[in-house]
C-alpha cells in the first residue's frame, strides 16, 4: 500500500463522523422548516370566531376595545381588522402582552380566512343563571333595578347611557352589554351578571304584559308635579311655555319613568338643563330612543326647545 493510499484512508476516517453529523443536522433542519408555526394548525383544527375567538377577545381585549375606538366586540368589526392585516400586526406587536398565549390561535383564525362559525352551527349562548330554572327575565323591573344599582353611577349621562330600555336594548343587541358585564364591568355587575346574560339570551324583552312597572307612582309624586295629567291645554304654537304646555306634555309622556333621580323631568330647572344641552331634543325626535313615548307631542317639545325653552 502506497503512502498516498494510507493518507487517504486516514483522512476518510477523520471526516466520516463529521459527514454523519452534517446529515443528521440536515434532517433536523428539514423537519423544523416543515413544522407549522402554531399549535392549532398542527392539530389541523379549524378555528372559528364563535366560540373560540369570541371568548379570547372578550378575555384579552374587551377592557379597552369595547368602545367606539377600534371596537373588537362583534364579528364584523373584528373580521375587518383581520382582513386588513391590522389584527395580526396588533397581536404580534403592541398588543402581544395582552394576547399572550392566544396569539397562535388568533393567527390561525386569520390565516384560515377568519370564519365566523361552521355551517349550520347554533349560535353560542352566554353563561346563564336564572333563566335555566325556566324563569324569563324582563327589563321591567328586574334588569331596570340591576342597572340602577350597578351601573347608574357612571352610565346615566350622555356617554354610554344605560338608564332607559331603548338604549340598553341597543347595547344588548350589539353584543357590547354582554362583553362589558363579563369583561371590564364584571366587578360592578357581580352576582347580577348571570341575570343580565339570561335577559340578553332571551332577546332582552321589556316586560311580560302591556302595563309597565315604572319608577313613577301616583302616591309619591314630587310636590308641584302635574300628576299623571292626560290633558294638554290648547295653546297657540308661538305661545308655548313650560308652564302652559310642556309640563303637561311631560306628565303625559315621560314622568312614568323620569320622576326619579335619573333624568328627573319634574321641575323646570331640570328640563331646561336637558333642553339647553340638546339632549331632550335628540331623545324625542324621530329616530331617538324616546320618540315612541313622545309621539305627536314631539312637535311641541321641539318647538319649545327651539324657542329657548321659556318658562
Amino acid at each position: 500500500m502506497t503512502k498516498s493510499h494510507i493518507r487517504w484512508r486516514s483522512l476518510s476516517a477523520r471526516w466520516l463522523p463529521l459527514s454523519i453529523i452534517a446529515s443528521v443536522l440536515g434532517i433536523i433542519a428539514t423537519l423544523l422548516v416543515s413544522m407549522p408555526t402554531t399549535d392549532v394548525g398542527a392539530a389541523n383544527a379549524k378555528v372559528y370566531y364563535e366560540p373560540a375567538i369570541k371568548n379570547i377577545i372578550l378575555q384579552d381585549c374587551s377592557r379597552c376595545h369595547s368602545g367606539p375606538s377600534r371596537n373588537l366586540m362583534d364579528y364584523d368589526n373584528l373580521k375587518a381588522y383581520a382582513d386588513s392585516g391590522m389584527l395580526a400586526v396588533m397581536v404580534q406587536g403592541s398588543m402581544s402582552r395582552f394576547a399572550g398565549n392566544d396569539i397562535g390561535t388568533i393567527l390561525d383564525w386569520i390565516d384560515s380566512g377568519a370564519p365566523e362559525k361552521p355551517a349550520g352551527a347554533v349560535p353560542v349562548r352566554f353563561k346563564t343563571g336564572q333563566a335555566q330554572a325556566g324563569n324569563t327575565v324582563y327589563y321591567d323591573p328586574a334588569i331596570k333595578n340591576i342597572i340602577s344599582n350597578d351601573c347608574a353611577r357612571c352610565h346615566s349621562g350622555m356617554a354610554r347611557n344605560l338608564m332607559d330600555y331603548d338604549n340598553l336594548k341597543a347595547y344588548a343587541d350589539s353584543g357590547m352589554l354582554a362583553a362589558m358585564v363579563q369583561g371590564s364591568m364584571s366587578r360592578f355587575a357581580g352576582n347580577d351578571m348571570g341575570t343580565i346574560l339570561d335577559w340578553i339570551n332571551s332577546g332582552a324583552p321589556e316586560k311580560p304584559g302591556a302595563k309597565p312597572a315604572g319608577f313613577f307612582s301616583m302616591f309619591n309624586q314630587p310636590t308641584g308635579c302635574p300628576t299623571g295629567q292626560q290633558y294638554v291645554p290648547d295653546v297657540p304654537l308661538d305661545k308655548i311655555t313650560y308652564n302652559n304646555t310642556i309640563q303637561y306634555v311631560l306628565a303625559r309622556d315621560c314622568l312614568g319613568c323620569h320622576s326619579d333621580k335619573f333624568r328627573n323631568l319634574t321641575t323646570y330647572e331640570n328640563v331646561k338643563m336637558y333642553a339647553d344641552s340638546g339632549l331632550l331634543k335628540s331623545l324625542v325626535q324621530r329616530g331617538g330612543p324616546m320618540h315612541r313615548f313622545a309621539g305627536p307631542d314631539t312637535r311641541l317639545i321641539v318647538l319649545w326647545v327651539d324657542k329657548g325653552a321659556p318658562r
